[in-house]
C-alpha cells in the first residue's frame, strides 16, 4: 500500500459542504511518479474518478514543513 511505501502521507475526503472529491498527498520524486501512483487506486479502477490533477507543493511553514520537505 502507498502508506506503508512512505507515498502517502495523507489522504481524505472534502466536507460535505465543498465540491466532491480529496486531497492526498504523496512524497514522489516528480509530478509523473505520483500521478502513476495513483493508477492502481481502486477508486481510479473502479471508474469512480474523472479527473485527477498533479501540483507540486513545497512546505515551508507550520511544525510539518520540515517533516515533509
Amino acid at each position: 500500500m502507498l502508506i506503508e511505501q512512505g507515498i502517502n502521507l495523507v489522504s481524505g475526503p472534502f466536507a460535505e459542504a465543498e465540491a466532491p472529491g480529496a486531497l492526498l498527498l504523496f512524497r514522489a520524486a516528480d509530478k509523473q511518479s505520483a500521478l502513476a501512483a495513483t493508477e492502481k487506486d481502486p477508486f481510479r479502477l473502479n471508474g469512480l474518478v474523472s479527473d485527477v490533477s498533479v501540483r507540486e507543493w513545497i512546505p515551508v511553514l507550520g511544525p510539518l514543513a520540515d517533516q515533509l520537505s
